[in-house]
């Protein structure tokens, strides 16, 4: 019926291609709209064929939407198939959002099984890569900063025991690392 193809052409509208990977490049609160009217007028099977279908999209829309918490860009993070590997991270996004975004409901819908989705898992780790850098950093520079009273210690003890080079090339970076 006309309302049947209605419904499948809206839907179809919210993607880039028939493949269903990446939504359309001017997807929005109100395009989504549009087609979830014409899909919710729509009864039986097909109705139901295409409220899945629907909600899949909405479930992908929402999914960049949450991704757009974590990163601050004048462009769109996913806007079509580009992907913006190139965004910074927004101003006080923490390790707890970034766990909380990988979290997101609509996030784990969307999964990795297509080309939206890994781009979507990739944005995810890149945000985690950060947190797990900078912990890895503030790790070493506690280790690092016992400081000059562990210099003179061995200063002190140099005739003994020679510290090993390792911790000799450490404690050269001490002042870099305080200015």
């Amino acid at each position: 019926s006309q309302n049947i193809q209605a419904a499948e052409s809206a839907i179809q509208d919210l993607y880039l291609s028939p493949q269903r990977d990446f939504l359309a490049q001017d997807i929005s609160t109100s395009k989504l709209e549009a087609a979830k009217s014409k899909v919710q007028a729509l009864g039986g099977w097909s109705g139901y064929r295409l409220m899945q279908d629907y909600q899949a999209a909405e479930a992908r829309y929402q999914a960049i939407q949450a991704l757009d918490q974590l990163y601050a860009s004048d462009q769109a993070l996913i806007q079509g198939n580009q992907v913006n590997h190139k965004a910074k991270l927004a101003e006080g996004v923490t390790a707890e959002t970034v766990k909380t975004i990988a979290g997101n409901e609509s996030v784990t819908k969307v999964g990795k099984q297509d080309a939206l989705g890994q781009a979507i898992q990739e944005l995810i780790a890149e945000a985690d890569q950060v947190f797990s850098l900078k912990d890895k950093v503030t790790a070493a520079i506690s280790d690092l900063s016992l400081g000059t009273s562990t210099k003179r210690r061995w200063t002190r003890m140099w005739p003994l025991s020679r510290p090993s080079s390792k911790i000799s090339k450490r404690l050269r970076l001490i002042p870099m690392l305080r200015t």
